[in-house]
C-alpha cells in the first residue's frame, strides 16, 4: 500500500499528524486543569483587586476602569475554560 498510494508506513501505520495532535491536546486533562486552574486564581485575584483599589483610590475612575476591564477578560478567560471543559 505504501509504494501504491507514495506515502510512507509511519503515515500509513500512525495516521495523520494534525489529528494525533488534536487527539492529544484534547485529551491531556492535566493541562487543561491547569489552565482551569490559572483563570480561577486570575479571577480571585482581579476581583480582590478591583475591591482594594476601590476602597484605596475612590476618585479615580480611570483605575477602576481599567482594573475591570482586566476583570471581564478573566472571567473570559474562565468561561472559555469551562465551556471547553463540557
Amino acid at each position: 500500500m505504501s509504494d501504491i498510494y507514495d506515502v510512507s508506513l509511519d503515515v500509513l501505520i500512525k495516521g495523520d499528524e494534525k489529528m494525533l495532535e488534536h487527539l492529544e491536546e484534547s485529551t491531556n486533562i492535566v493541562k487543561s486543569n491547569k489552565k482551569l486552574l490559572f483563570a480561577i486564581i486570575a479571577n480571585v485575584l482581579t476581583a480582590i483587586a478591583m475591591i482594594g483599589l476601590s476602597v484605596i483610590v475612590p476618585s479615580n475612575e480611570y483605575v477602576l476602569a481599567g482594573v475591570f476591564c482586566v476583570m471581564v477578560i478573566a472571567a473570559s478567560f474562565l468561561m472559555n475554560q469551562i465551556v471547553k471543559r463540557i
